[in-house]
Order: structure tokens, then C-alpha cells, then sequence
């Protein structure tokens, strides 16, 4: 455990000294009364909460901040991200960004991630005479247009790609011009 400063702290349910964390927090640390056995929550305001009041007001803390949030929010008021996205093709659903696995499909959550193609045709990074839409290094959004594929259906035309994942783009895995086919591996995105 790391090592914390403890400043007078009582415990909300029966005034009893507590001086030892029992459980580090992303956001502070989970205090346990020798006295009462009731669980607290240090937050960043040096206020021990007990675990079972956030529970009951459908409260939840932030783990960038420790901001009190209603629990259907999706951000702080600091503006942290409360949720993320499953990176997992066929899930792409919503759970706490500090969960490792994912509540739905129970999947690890990777750092990184790859985008794959989604359409046959011919990758560019942008439509003839506009620059790139993403580089090596560009932080992008999900939902955010970042390549176009030059299809050849019964009528050729360019298709903008979103990206399915917000974060940083760390490589590209084929070069423009080059032709591709469905689940080819386009790039590689670091996730926020």
C-alpha cells in the first residue's frame, strides 16, 4: 500500500480514531473502524464517506479526481470519463473506466487496439487533394472520420471510416493506395 497522511480522521458512524487504510482506492483509500467495522472512503477532500451512504444516494466517486457523480453520469464536473467503451468488436458497450474486464462480455480491455477494415476496396488517408485525416501521433475520437476507402461496387466512390475507439494513433499497417479486404488490420489506436 502506498503510504498515506493520516490528519485526525473519525469515523462518520461512531467518532473512533482510525489510522490505518485498509484498502488503497484509484481515488484515496477504503478505511475500516476497529470500533464499529463501518467501511469509509477518503476522498479529496479529506472526508471520510462511508462506502454504504455513496451506495445508497447512487452516488459513485470519480477515479481521476474524486469528485462525487450521480451514478448514470458519464463524465465529472472536472470532465474525466466515467465510462469507456468495450474495445471488443460485437460488444462496444459502455462499463467503468476503471474496470479492467468488461461488465458485459467479460473481456480483458486491451491499451491498445487495431482497426480493421470494414469494406474491400483501396485504403487512403484522405480523399485526393485534402491532407491526411489522421497521422502517426494524432489523437483521435471515436466516431471521428480518420480514413476513406475507395470501393469498387457497382458504383465507385469514396467511404469515410470512423474510428470505433478514442485515443492516440500509434501505427499505420498499410500504406496508401494499397488494396484491402474485410478484417484486413488497418491501424493501431492507444486507447485514452
Amino acid at each position: 500500500m502506498s503510504q498515506h497522511e493520516i490528519i485526525a480522521l473519525r469515523c462518520p458512524s461512531c467518532g473512533s480514531g482510525i489510522t490505518e487504510p485498509s484498502r488503497d482506492r484509484p481515488f484515496g483509500a477504503e478505511f475500516r473502524c476497529d470500533g464499529c467495522g463501518i467501511t469509509s472512503v477518503l476522498i479529496v477532500d479529506q472526508a471520510l464517506v462511508p462506502l454504504s451512504t455513496l451506495q445508497k444516494q447512487g452516488e459513485k466517486v470519480c477515479v481521476e479526481c474524486g469528485r462525487m457523480v450521480l451514478r448514470e453520469a458519464r463524465f465529472c464536473q472536472e470532465g474525466h470519463a466515467l465510462v469507456r467503451l468495450c474495445n471488443h468488436p460485437g460488444c462496444n458497450r459502455e462499463f467503468p473506466v476503471d474496470h479492467q474486464r468488461c461488465d458485459f462480455c467479460g473481456r480483458l480491455q486491451e491499451r491498445e487496439v487495431i482497426e480493421i477494415a470494414s469494406l474491400r476496396g483501396v485504403f487512403y488517408r484522405a480523399k485526393p487533394g485534402f491532407p491526411p485525416l489522421a497521422e502517426v501521433g494524432t489523437v483521435v475520437k471515436a466516431n471521428q472520420v480518420i480514413y476513406v476507402i475507395k470501393w469498387d461496387g457497382w458504383k465507385e466512390g469514396f467511404t469515410d471510416c470512423q474510428s470505433g475507439h478514442s485515443g492516440e494513433v500509434v501505427a499505420f499497417h498499410v500504406n496508401d493506395g494499397q488494396r484491402v479486404d474485410y478484417g484486413d488490420t488497418l491501424l493501431t489506436i492507444k486507447l485514452e
